[in-house]
């Protein structure tokens, strides 16, 4: 029997004296060979509780064995599942970024109308400003005693109409996109907490993530490795064992054949009580029948002296590989326990996504019902900018008139001072002819008034007809005022 695995630990060959067994530090006299091989042969029973050792190293490769092909499966599922969580992800990220791009381009768009109609209502209060501070000519004031501009003609009503119509259209507009947004923000949100989780890096590239690790077993599982160590151990600790019962066999089969011992009754006693799992009817059945020589009884005894030296090392060998088991069995059931957490938090992160993708029509919803929304608030916009322009041009218009009116009043009052004149100037020609006329009347009526009969003509007579240029409706009109004012 021999034991490489703790061969440093021993010292020479032991003898008699220095075989494994306890002594007293004062001289002992040999013993009989035959209580020699009995002590021996209780040592070797001892030592053969350490088949406990290796059902235990048995059960240890099994549960290794088991937990490779546990672990085989639990990572094609745990890569399975991340295929499928890395295609929900990029279709639900694709989603988001499109929802976003609604969200841009009604925002860019918003924001362009804004300024259109900031600019807008900016002009269009410029030119009323200047209504409110061109004042109205006294001239042409029915009021002259009370200062008036022109913006007192103007229709305010409709233009605070039209500026608070703007107002709501922004409100709406506003609101509409709060209720976006915040339908986008929790669409966003979701896809964060997951991507802290799995982040999109590691979802669109190769990494050394545990998910990776997880998926690719073969690379990178210490298990193989582990379990090719614990077989080795446990094959080592079934020979060892079996070198055990060998020995054992071998002090039974020296007792037989001893002087001076009553084998048959110390065999049977120390047999009785073996550990349970031994199988040593092979060994009895290769048993010698008949005595040995005394050569193959020196042999015998020489090897099973030798042996006896070795049990206690080979024991403690097995306790050895035994504890080194244990620590790789943990490492293996540690690994799986890696294994099943990835496998839990893939599980819990594509639960996640699924929730999300649950939630994604109605995200979309709100993406379809903020464009509806903004198309109809910015056709009224578009409405509302026409409608500024219009006002703005009228009431431009309305100024550019009110110039013009002010120099068609100098017009007329020039032209009306013109036919004044004329009809000054006439009167004054026909004031003179009916002067004439009078006196002409007056000379013939001298000269042949008394040869003609009065009743030969009814005018003879008569004075001559009154003229009078005027004009034909007497008011107090603008013309005169300005004139007045002139």
């Amino acid at each position: 029997m021999s034991s490489p695995h703790r061969k440093a630990d021993r010292e020479a060959p032991a003898t008699e004296s220095s075989a494994s067994l306890p002594h007293d530090e004062t001289e002992e006299q040999p013993k009989a060979p035959a209580e020699r091989l009995v002590i021996h042969l209780l040592a070797s029973k001892r030592s053969l509780s350490a088949i406990n050792d290796v059902w235990r190293a048995n059960e240890l490769v099994t549960n290794a064995r088991e937990t490779l092909e546990a672990s085989v499966i639990l990572s094609a599922r745990t890569g399975f599942i991340k295929k499928g969580l890395n295609e929900t992800y990029r279709i639900l990220h694709k989603v988001k970024t499109k929802i976003g791009d609604v969200k841009q381009r009604g925002q860019d768009e918003y924001e362009a109308c804004l300024d259109e109609l900031d600019d807008a209502e900016r002009r269009l209060q410029a030119t009323l400003s200047s209504l409110r501070i061109t004042t109205v000519e006294t001239s042409i004031n029915r009021e002259p005693d009370k200062r008036k501009v022109l913006f007192d003609y103007v229709d305010d009503d409709g233009i605070k109409d039209v500026l608070k119509a703007a107002e709501m259209c922004i409100d709406s507009t506003q609101a509409a996109q709060r209720k976006f947004e915040d339908s986008l923000n929790s669409f966003e949100e979701d896809l964060v907490s997951i991507s802290e989780e799995l982040p999109p890096k590691n979802i669109h590239a190769s990494s050394s993530s545990s998910f990776e690790q997880a998926s690719q077993p073969d690379l990178r599982s210490p298990i193989p490795k582990l379990l090719n160590g614990l077989e080795t151990h446990a094959k080592e600790m079934a020979s060892l064992l079996e070198s055990l019962v060998r020995h054992f066999d071998l002090c039974v089969t020296a007792l037989k054949y001893t002087e001076g011992s009553d084998s048959s009754a110390a065999v049977q006693k120390i047999t009785d009580s073996l550990p349970p799992g031994l199988d040593l009817t092979r060994n009895s059945n290769s048993a010698v029948e008949a005595p040995p020589t005394e050569e193959e009884r020196t042999e015998m005894m020489s090897v099973l002296e030798k042996d006896a030296s070795e049990v206690e090392d080979v024991v403690l060998e097995i306790h050895d590989r035994l504890s080194e088991m244990e620590q790789d069995s943990m490492l293996i059931s540690e690994h799986l326990s890696h294994l099943a957490a990835v496998h839990a938090t893939v599980l819990t992160i594509y639960q996640r996504l699924i929730n999300v993708g649950a939630k994604l029509q109605s995200y979309r919803n709100a993406s379809k019902a903020f464009e509806d929304a903004w198309a109809v608030e910015a056709t009224k916009i578009r409405t509302l900018l026409d409608e500024m322009a219009s006002l703005r041009e009228f009431y431009t218009g309305f100024k550019g008139a009110y110039d013009n009116l002010l120099i068609e009043v100098a017009r007329r009052h020039t032209l009306q001072g013109r036919m004044e004149a004329t009809m000054k100037e006439a009167q004054a020609k026909v004031s003179r002819m009916y002067d004439d006329d009078v006196r002409a009347r007056e000379v013939f009526r001298i000269q042949q008034g008394d040869y003609l009969p009065a009743d030969i003509w009814p005018g003879l007579l008569d004075p001559p007809p009154k003229f009078a240029v005027k004009r034909l409706k007497s008011h107090d009109d603008v013309t005169k005022k300005i004139e007045e004012t002139i």
